[in-house]
């Protein structure tokens, strides 16, 4: 266990079975056993530990496994404030990308894969890192659902 770690584990406690961190008796300025995290962008919990943000899906990798690993840490079930154990696995930048079940905010429809092409969709997925083009179709629902379509060929183990 690294000396970051184990300074981390003298400020949080963390429970494994429900995902949640509770600040300690040895965190200055903070109410013993309050729940620690706020919701950063995209959603992922972080508590700010002098002056530095810590996500709570990586704290919990090092908490249970002694590293903090260099790969993406996944929620599994694509919910970013659930950081139970069970839910956590090392993916690639990939791998986390396929796990999305909604669109961006930035989408135009706010539906997966489909983009605007004109008075048409585009439908479209990356594979492997590239982007597929799949087809373009009159809605974007028509486009969304071929994506779904290829999405479930294509990435094994992510299903909508």
């Amino acid at each position: 266990m690294t000396k970051q770690t184990e300074a981390l584990k003298e400020l949080l406690s963390y429970d494994k079975d429900t995902g949640i961190f509770v600040w300690t008796n040895k965190a200055p300025n903070k109410v013993i056993g309050k729940v620690a995290g706020s919701k950063q962008k995209y959603g992922h919990l972080a508590v700010k530990i002098d002056g530095v943000n810590h996500f709570l899906h990586r704290l919990a990798w090092m908490f249970v496994y002694g590293v903090n690993p260099i790969e993406h840490i996944d929620h599994i079930n694509s919910n970013p404030t659930d950081n139970r154990i069970e839910n956590l696995r090392l993916a690639t930048r990939s791998l986390n990308m396929q796990n999305l079940k909604k669109a961006k905010a930035n989408n135009k429809c706010g539906l997966l894969g489909a983009c605007p092409n004109g008075n048409r969709w585009k439908a479209e997925i990356r594979i492997d890192g590239k982007k597929t083009y799949l087809g373009t179709l009159d809605t974007a629902l028509e486009a969304h659902n071929m994506y779904l379509t290829a999405k479930r060929q294509h990435h094994v183990g992510n299903t909508l």
